[in-house]
């Protein structure tokens, strides 16, 4: 379990490596230039990343923890507005899981992103700045 841990750490932080994980989060590569790839490594040069990687990826794959699963009432709870932002190509959360996801809070917006995948922000940022404009001057908010 450490072996795993330390081991897919020091890859997923690995400054060699950052390009090739981002670019598999977005529908087009190019979208990753050179100045959002050492935006991407910066947080790696903190002491103690890699171990705090590791610790984040046992969790995040290992977890056991499945109240929102098993208790759906939990989101009917939530009343603030929640927003969601997806793009259309996302392959790590595809679109209908950001559509079932809306479908469970009181009040909440889908905002979907054409032609991008799971990091919009970086894909289009002039759209995605321009949907969060249209949330924050919004007057229903």
């Amino acid at each position: 379990n450490r072996f795993l841990r330390s081991t897919l750490a020091s890859v997923g932080t690995f400054p060699s490596f950052t390009k090739k994980f981002v670019e598999m989060f977005v529908a087009d590569p190019k979208a990753v230039t050179s100045e959002i790839n050492q935006m991407y490594q910066r947080p790696l040069n903190v002491k103690g990343k890699t171990r705090q990687m590791g610790d984040w990826l046992r969790e995040f794959l290992l977890s056991t923890d499945h109240e929102l699963i098993q208790n759906q009432g939990l989101f009917n709870e939530l009343t603030a507005p929640t927003y969601l932002i997806w793009g259309d190509l996302d392959t790590v959360t595809p679109l209908w899981q950001g559509k079932e996801l809306k479908s469970r809070f009181k009040f909440s917006q889908l905002h979907v992103m054409p032609k991008v995948g799971h990091i919009p922000m970086i894909e289009d940022f002039p759209n995605f700045q321009k949907i969060i404009r249209s949330i924050f001057d919004s007057p229903a908010r």
